[in-house]
């Protein structure tokens, strides 16, 4: 089969948009004669059958005024519109990967060229709306209604021949149900667990307590940052771990000094790839507050790092947590809850069973020969419409 793969147009994660590629590209070449990928961000490639194509969108920012906003992503979208209509001979299967489920318009033109489309749905893009919304006004910093995002999503998950997911979770929590006949569970990412191990015991870590990832509104940050003094006043000798990059960086620094955390808090900014064991096995709880999700690779990392892990029940999340058996389930992200939770579980005497099931848990489930399986049966259909 000769695959293209759409990921993220943007620049703004492009650490993490490489990493998704990097991963999707390595389980999806094995059944692939030769596959193009076009995204603003790639890892780079020697092999001969792999082409990539850089494509960066328009006004490429987190904030902008809402009419810019939304006139640059028309823009972009007729942008990959005429890079596919050039690069029609290339493909017959084109995947809208992280990022990319965005551009209805493209997706058109691939109909018409009689190529088959597949999205992946890793979150509903309402729900993305709606919790990057906080804080933000819809026409200064550009925050689209989430009615919007929906009809978008609704548009573009009709056209698409296929819908993808990460989990069978998913499928409710993205309102699915109505596509039923095209959704298969596909997973794009695994752990390697020669890279992400537990290098170090948990009852030997002190009680630190972290978070890795992007610094968004729709992480929940802000609410575990706030969630610190209530900890410290119960538990005085607890540290916290933050790092990550995003829009919210600002605002989670000027948090910290105003609580005089300074000496509690440490702020790592990017932390780069090959660093994330070292920080998640300085963990012993790992926080994950988020508002929406698919299947959260942070949570799986600092899983088979042995941290344990507390998130909120969003996405496919549950099918990692398991309340008081692979970490904890927090029932909201608000600070009050999230440092009950943590305070609960600083207390808890079986922390040490709980990370090694969820350790075990990664090790049966999210490994590479393991998502490899679920993988092939999603692609071996592709393979037999396609023979037809």
């Amino acid at each position: 089969m000769n695959i293209g793969i759409i990921g993220s147009l943007s620049e703004l994660d492009k650490i993490v948009v490489e990493n998704s590629i990097a991963t999707l590209v390595s389980l999806i070449k094995p059944f692939s004669s030769k596959l193009l990928i076009i995204a603003a961000n790639y890892p780079k490639y020697e092999e001969t059958n792999i082409r990539t194509v850089r494509l960066v969108k328009y006004g490429d920012q987190e904030e902008a005024f809402i009419l810019f906003k939304l006139f640059h992503h028309l823009f972009t979208d007729l942008k990959l519109t005429l890079t596919l209509l050039g690069l029609r001979k290339e493909f017959a299967h084109i995947i809208y990967s992280i990022g990319a489920k965005v551009y209805p318009l493209s997706e058109v033109l691939a109909k018409v060229m009689r190529k088959r489309v597949i999205v992946f749905s890793f979150n509903p893009l309402s729900k993305v709306a709606k919790a990057s919304r906080v804080g933000r006004s819809i026409i200064r910093n550009g925050a689209i209604p989430p009615a919007m995002m929906g009809l978008w999503d609704k548009i573009v998950l009709t056209i698409a021949d296929h819908i993808w997911v990460e989990s069978e979770a998913l499928i409710d929590f993205s309102n699915l149900r109505r596509f039923q006949n095209k959704v298969s569970v596909c997973p794009t990412f695994y752990i390697n667990p020669t890279e992400f191990r537990i290098e170090r015991d948990l009852r030997d870590r002190e009680n630190v307590i972290g978070f890795l990832g992007r610094l968004t509104e729709g992480k929940g940050i802000l609410n575990f940052v706030k969630a610190i003094p209530i900890i410290l006043s119960q538990h005085g000798e607890v540290e916290f771990v933050i790092g990550g990059e995003g829009p919210l960086r600002s605002k989670i620094e000027e948090e910290r000094e105003k609580g005089n955390l300074r000496e509690k808090v440490r702020f790592l900014g990017w932390v780069a790839r090959d660093e994330v064991p070292h920080y998640l096995n300085q963990m012993k709880l790992f926080v994950f507050p988020s508002y929406t999700e698919g299947l959260p690779r942070a949570v799986q990392e600092a899983m088979a790092c042995g941290a344990v892990v507390l998130a909120t029940p969003v996405g496919a999340v549950l099918d990692l947590i398991k309340d008081g058996e692979t970490g904890f389930i927090l029932e909201d992200n608000s600070p009050e809850c999230i440092a009950k939770n943590v305070i609960s579980a600083l207390n808890d005497p079986n922390l040490g069973n709980i990370a090694k099931t969820a350790r075990a848990l990664i090790e049966k489930e999210y490994t590479y020969e393991a998502v490899m399986e679920r993988l092939n049966k999603s692609l071996g259909t592709l393979a037999s419409l396609s023979s037809k």
